[in-house]
């Protein structure tokens, strides 16, 4: 195993203030660092196991974590790049979740969304999540007759993944960091970059704290229970994991029947006069 811990040197984030909740993948913005030379992640070199730790702002907490796993033998095993926000008030951005149903368990990869250069990051479409991968395989001979390869990421060149900060006063910043995965196990860390901070209404934040779903894991039915009377619903939607556009979507009730779906990872996304909530659910027969 093999620690990097690398503190960049970079302006302090907190004193950002901006008016605008985006940012343009690829674009530097209120402050910006290079990565140079580039950080390989390689854990063949380092005994099957290592680690790539960043500092962004420099206050001795650790903020992220890129952890390079294999541990294949006789070509079958684990391999895999993660990506860990360590800090509470970081989020990353959620692409799909894949699933196999392997001895009696659901094994899911949660997979990191792909930005291109000049895509803009911001609230639209960002699902978070604190830990997501780059690239994700998983062959082990425990688990017979299935095998989950997660590619997305793979030999696709220079990608952005999407991360948004919160500050103490609430206000949220967007920023991007650019990699290049070439297998499940081994990428590259270029470089990265930071907007501004600008206001969330009150409504905004809390729109997670407004609504209660019910069973997760789901058989039958789903039930979405609203916790206040400040926020409207205006529509469910139910959604794959490997798709943007709903399977059924849903104004006047909040029942929700998953009993003839097949079993995996969906969505619920719940749109209010505050905002939009994105919910993963577990359907299990």
């Amino acid at each position: 195993m093999k620690a990097k811990i690398f503190l960049l040197t970079l302006l302090f984030l907190f004193s950002l203030k901006g008016n605008s909740q985006y940012i343009i993948a690829g674009e530097p913005s209120a402050t910006f660092f290079d990565i140079n030379p580039d950080t390989l992640l390689n854990p063949w070199l380092f005994g099957g196991d290592e680690y790539y730790i960043v500092d962004i702002d420099q206050d001795l907490v650790n903020d992220f974590n890129f952890h390079a796993l294999t541990s294949v033998g006789l070509g079958q095993g684990v391999n895999y790049v993660s990506v860990t926000a360590l800090y509470p008030s970081i989020q990353l951005a959620l692409g799909r979740s894949d699933s196999v149903w392997g001895s009696g368990n659901w094994i899911t990869a949660d997979i990191l969304k792909i930005y291109s250069l000049g895509d803009t990051i911001s609230a639209s479409g960002f699902i978070p999540i604190n830990t997501a991968y780059l690239g994700y395989t998983n062959s082990s001979a425990n688990w017979p007759g299935w095998y989950l390869n997660a590619s997305d990421w793979i030999n696709i060149g220079d990608k952005y993944i999407g991360f948004s900060i919160t500050d103490l006063s609430g206000e949220i910043a967007y920023g991007w960091i650019k990699v290049n995965c070439t297998s499940s196990y081994v990428a590259t860390v270029k470089e990265f970059s930071i907007g501004p901070f600008a206001p969330v209404g009150i409504e905004k934040k809390d729109i997670d704290k407004a609504f209660v779903i019910y069973p997760n894991p789901a058989s039958e039915k789903i039930h979405v229970e609203q916790t206040n009377k400040i926020t409207k619903l205006q529509e469910i939607s139910l959604i794959a994991p490997c798709s943007t556009e709903p399977i059924k979507t849903f104004t006047d009730k909040n029942e929700i029947d998953v009993s003839q779906l097949t079993e995996g990872i969906y969505f619920l996304r719940i749109k209010t006069n505050s905002g939009v909530l994105t919910k993963k659910i577990v359907v299990q027969h």
